[in-house]
Formats: C-alpha cells, sequence, structure tokens
C-alpha cells in the first residue's frame, strides 16, 4: 500500500552508450567468474579435456547490445565448471515449466540468486530432475557448449563457455 512515506523510483532516461557498457561489464564479469571458478575449484576427478590444466586458461566475449552483434570473442566456446552460474539455469527451468510465476512466485528462488544459497540449489536442481535441468535449458536457451555434469548431484561441475553465458544473459 501507498502513503506519505513512499517514494516512487523516478524514471530516467539511459544513454546507449551507457547501456553498452553495463551489457560488457556484465559480460566481462561473467567472463572472469569462469575463469576463476574453472581455475580455483576444478574438479578432481575432471577429466573431460574441456580445457587444458594450463593455468592461463580464459575465456571471454564482449557482446554489444545495441548491434546484436559480438565485438570481442577469444576461446569463447571453452568449456569452463560453472560454479555459481547454473542457479540461473535452475531459475530459468522453473520460470520455463511455469513453477514459479508473477502469481506464484518462489522466496526459495529469490533466496538462491541473492545469496548464492547452494542449499537451496541443491534443493531446487534435485527436485527439477538434476541433469535435465541443464538438458531442457541448453535445448531451449540454443546452448551450444553447455553440458550436465558427469556426476548428476554435482551442479556446479555443469560446463558452460563464454559464449552460452553471453546467451543466457541476452
Amino acid at each position: 500500500m501507498l502513503d506519505h512515506r513512499t517514494q516512487l523510483p523516478v524514471p530516467h532516461r539511459r544513454s546507449r552508450r551507457g547501456a553498452v557498457w553495463v551489457g560488457a561489464v556484465a559480460v566481462l564479469v561473467t567472463a572472469a567468474a569462469l575463469v576463476t571458478s574453472f581455475l580455483l575449484v576444478r574438479s578432481p576427478d575432471d577429466d573431460t579435456g574441456d580445457v587444458a590444466a594450463n593455468t592461463s586458461a580464459r575465456a571471454v566475449v564482449v557482446f554489444d547490445r545495441t548491434t546484436g552483434r559480438t565485438v570481442r570473442g577469444d576461446n569463447a566456446t571453452a568449456r569452463f565448471r560453472s560454479a555459481s552460474l547454473v542457479k540461473l539455469l535452475i531459475a530459468l527451468d522453473l520460470l520455463d515449466r511455469g513453477a514459479v510465476t508473477p502469481v506464484r512466485p518462489s522466496p526459495r528462488m529469490s533466496r538462491m540468486l541473492s545469496y548464492s544459497d547452494d542449499g537451496i540449489a541443491q534443493q531446487l536442481w534435485d527436485s527439477g530432475g538434476g541433469g535435465q535441468i541443464v538438458t531442457r535449458m541448453a535445448q531451449s536457451l540454443g546452448l551450444h557448449d553447455t553440458r550436465p555434469p558427469a556426476v548428476d548431484r554435482r551442479w556446479g561441475d555443469t560446463r558452460i563457455s563464454a559464449n552460452d553465458v553471453v546467451s543466457i544473459y541476452r
């Protein structure tokens, strides 16, 4: 309910340049997260050979939302361990299946995303079918490089590329 203390947001115009920079920064931060997750938390039983064990492994994609084109892509299709980025696929799958709607919001999904809550992610992963979530969302979003984890319960070991991260955010 609105009263005299409620402050409504004041609309403002964003410049196109600002939107491009925000999008580029988001993609670069995501790419850095991919690299960091691969370098710092590599699975001990990782034998997929997706990315060499080289500590300089990295992937970067800069996507210009204004033109709809990739401005730069280095190692863009290499698969890295997704870590918490897979939580985006878990949330999108809940929305896609109609388990969460504007009429029926999910406090657990919100907490999982806001606090990067691994316990809730595990519950939603298990109830959503585990690796089937990744398969469904890869097909739905056209993710070409994303693969479910080899060990179904280890959702953070989902493999994803920088290109696919851009596709998720688009």
